[in-house]
């Protein structure tokens, strides 16, 4: 899930492709191998995914709560002008 969500899939559905996706697994790899190479112990890679995992969702539900924001704002300036 992790690599998807790294990758771009949306949560929300509808966005996303394959490219996207092995974007995604090659930074969580890159990102895992810079920690080992550095020696550090598993539970802080577990860590370290898991702060990326949460700052995909948070990044990705700011956008989508901002993307509903503007069309409900878009419909209610749209309602006004008749």
């Amino acid at each position: 899930m992790t690599v998807a969500l790294v990758g771009g899939i949306s949560l929300y559905g509808g966005r996303g492709s394959v490219y996207r996706v092995i974007l995604g697994a090659l930074t969580l790899r890159f990102l895992i191998a810079g920690l080992d190479a550095r020696g550090a112990q598993y539970f802080i890679e577990s860590l370290a995914t898991g702060a990326l995992l949460l700052g995909v969702i948070v990044v990705e539900f700011a956008f989508e709560r901002e993307h509903v924001w503007k069309k409900a704002r878009g419909l209610l300036l749209v309602g006004n002008r008749g």
